[in-house]
């Protein structure tokens, strides 16, 4: 299991999550590592959801771009569609402080491996870029 660095500026915000879960803690950990050092997001916030027991994050991915929820998840955990959509409700965007309408999923395992999901509320259409991918398929 990875260790959090007491030198990290977060390392305050952080370590108070550990009476709740270590495990939980370590990943948020990575989490803001990832988003900080590997994304350069920028504003990287800490936030906790007292309802959900649960670390968030609120950045951005670039100056001029707006704030992103961001939820850290073990890669061990289990989610079910419902929770993670029941985010929607509870979670809050400290932009505009209400639920946000998407959000970020990160997926972190101990070796630092972190994938991203964006979820969005309802159904989203497909990008144009997408529809270019698609057609280019059917060419062949």
């Amino acid at each position: 299991m990875a260790v959090m660095d007491k030198t990290h500026p977060k390392y305050p915000q952080l370590v108070r999550y550990e009476k709740y879960s270590q495990r939980a803690a370590i990943v948020a950990y990575l989490c803001c590592i990832d988003l900080e050092e590997a994304k350069n997001y920028l504003d990287v916030t800490v936030h906790h959801c007292d309802e959900l027991n649960l670390v968030y994050f609120s950045a951005r991915e670039g100056t001029n771009q707006p704030l992103e929820v961001v939820v850290p998840v073990a890669v061990e955990d289990t989610h079910t569609i419902g929770r993670l959509f029941s985010y929607f409700d509870v979670l809050v965007d400290p932009s505009t402080g209400v639920g946000p309408n998407r959000f970020i999923v990160a997926i972190i395992d101990d070796d630092s491996t972190n994938v991203h999901y964006r979820l969005k509320r309802g159904i989203v259409p497909p990008t144009e870029k997408d529809i270019d991918a698609i057609d280019g398929e059917d060419e062949d």
